[in-house]
């Protein structure tokens, strides 16, 4: 048995013997009196400890998790610039033009609104299925470490590309998608892990923002390189692209990305005199929690471990992360669902996500519709979301952890996972004003720039919105963080097929100032709900400790980090 397989088990004598005391984000920060900063997770000795590297090669891992990402997304939803050429190419229906009467014929146009409607089940559907992967994905990434799903996946990732570049009919095009969103899911589900991983409570919201910024310039960047694709040659010629660029970050990952997973030596807490406790028999289990002021690990059995060398690192037979059963990791982001603050994050993001989705499946076809925009020139539009992203990565980071220092020195150096919530009122408005500057912009027949500058602002908010919430609810939950993105995935894919199988139908039925004014509603409004759960939110995650039905989520001692 090693040294750390005893500490842990020691420790799981001893808090046996105590009772377990989770504090579900409630930690103290700073110092009382000298206000000097506390560190969690608590750092070991081990050089091989992530929170130990250097912050030059953490952002490095950082930059190599955000391409993933940006790649991932840059496949699965880039290619929807060309979703007019596709059409023509795959159904050999055309859009109505003046210059070809025939095309103005009632036949002719259900056909091409038909054959659009089909074309997009290629994207919706693979954003469907990146979701719906990470019930698999997230599992086998705490179970077996990052590093091994990245390299897999991607391996596959880049296969899937190659395939949908030769598919001919539409089915075979359609299952090459499919399969694809399933190895692109990796990403999303397993970068807020490894943002956990490497970096300390205090950093998170500030490298969140990046994993923000990352989601949502995949697909802008992919349209824009794919609509000067359509000038020269066709969209298939962009998965043969994404082929060499998958490929590319496959081998930096296989050779430069070790594992970021750590098993934690457990933290426990002393033992207080029975007559310090006595007078608390009658009190239920929620009024005898307690606030974790400072952690105290258990000591280093042996002296400093030696660092892995290069092999070491490169190897792909590895320990198990936790002693947990795969099945009750699979099971368990179910159940979280019906946690109000994961309940909160997940319909965020699931909202923003959708826009994105929204936007992609309907951009192209809108301003050639309204503009005479040619594909290539479309695709320059998203230039105005990379610009706001570019903007919302610092602002959102900073903000999110600047709002939530301001609010901890105010409650005595305590943080709560609610000290991020009052930073969402920034997003908020962003999402809510960029939605409906672009659809009313659409809907008078503005100038191109109008629609194009609410698209900038739309995607501040987007950066903004996946922030917070995603900072919040790791925060909240970080021993079973990942099970909670699963949670905020699987939902947010089902929510994005579902609103891009009607995007196209409903803006022709009710026009753009009706559809973006209407999201612009409804993500005001759930974005209001972070009020009560900043005044409550505390007190709902402790009392969800006494529901029965959350001793089925209750995670093993090797999971814990401290927080």
């Amino acid at each position: 048995m090693s040294t750390r397989d005893l500490d842990i088990e020691i420790a799981q004598i001893r808090e046996s013997n105590m009772g377990r005391v989770r504090t579900l984000g409630s930690v103290r920060l700073t110092k009382e009196g000298t206000n000097e900063r506390i560190l969690y997770p608590t750092p070991s000795n081990d050089p091989n400890d992530p929170l130990n590297w250097s912050q030059t090669y953490k952002i490095y891992l950082m930059c190599l998790t955000s391409s993933a990402l940006i790649l991932s997304n840059f496949v699965a939803a880039g290619p929807s610039i060309a979703l007019v050429e596709l059409t023509i190419d795959i159904f050999h229906a055309y859009p109505p033009s003046p210059l070809i009467p025939a095309t103005l014929a009632p036949a002719s146009i259900a056909r091409f609104t038909d054959g659009l409607t089909k074309a997009a089940y290629l994207f919706s559907g693979a954003a469907l299925v990146q979701g719906i992967s990470n019930l698999l994905w997230v599992p086998v990434a705490l179970k077996y470490g990052r590093r091994k799903v990245y390299v897999f996946a991607f391996l596959l990732f880049g296969a899937t590309t190659i395939w949908a570049a030769r598919a001919e009919p539409f089915a075979n095009l359609l299952a090459a998608r499919l399969v694809m969103g399933w190895f692109a899911g990796t990403a999303e589900c397993v970068a807020p892990l490894t943002v956990a991983d490497l970096f300390f409570l205090h950093e998170r919201g500030t490298y969140m923002a990046i994993f923000a910024a990352a989601l949502s310039a995949g697909a802008p960047l992919g349209s824009i390189v794919g609509g000067f694709f359509t000038l020269g040659t066709d969209w298939r010629a962009m998965y043969y692209l994404s082929t060499g660029l998958i490929f590319l970050f496959t081998l930096l990952a296989y050779l430069t990305m070790p594992e970021t997973a750590y098993i934690r030596t457990p933290e426990v807490h002393k033992l207080e005199p029975v007559s310090r406790i006595s007078k608390d028999f009658d009190k239920s289990p929620a009024d005898l929690q307690v606030e974790r002021l400072s952690p105290e690990p258990i000591a280093e059995a042996s002296g400093r471990p030696g660092k892995k060398t290069f092999r070491e690192n490169l190897a792909f037979v590895t320990p198990a992360q936790t002693k947990e059963s795969f099945l009750k990791i699979f099971i368990r982001p179910i159940l979280l669902l019906v946690l109000p603050p994961v309940i909160w994050s997940t319909v965020i993001i699931g909202l923003v996500v959708g826009i994105v989705v929204v936007l992609s499946v309907s951009l192209a076809n809108d301003f050639h519709t309204i503009y005479q925009f040619e594909t290539w020139q479309a695709g320059l539009c998203w230039i105005s979301v990379i610009i706001g992203s570019a903007i919302g990565m610092p602002v959102c980071g900073i903000l999110t952890d600047t709002t939530a220092d301001f609010f901890t020195a105010r409650a005595g150096g305590i943080r709560e996972p609610e000290h991020r919530l009052p930073f969402c009122i920034l997003p908020a408005l962003m999402l809510t004003g960029g939605l409906l500057i672009y659809g009313f912009g659409l809907e008078h027949h503005t100038h191109w720039i109008v629609p194009v500058v609410g698209l900038a602002i739309i995607a501040v908010g987007i950066v903004g919105g996946t922030t917070g919430g995603m900072a919040y609810i790791v925060d909240a939950y970080r021993p079973i963080a990942g099970e909670c993105v699963v949670s905020i995935m699987a939902f947010k894919s089902a929510f994005a097929f579902l609103i891009a199988f009607y995007t196209n139908s409903w803006l022709a039925k009710d026009g753009p100032a009706v559809v973006f004014g209407t999201l612009a509603g409804i993500v005001f409004g759930w974005f209001t709900l972070a009020l009560p759960l900043y005044i409550w939110g505390k007190r709902l995650r402790q009392r969800s400790l006494e529901w029965r039905f959350v001793r089925h989520i209750q995670w093993d001692l090797d999971r814990e980090t401290g927080e």
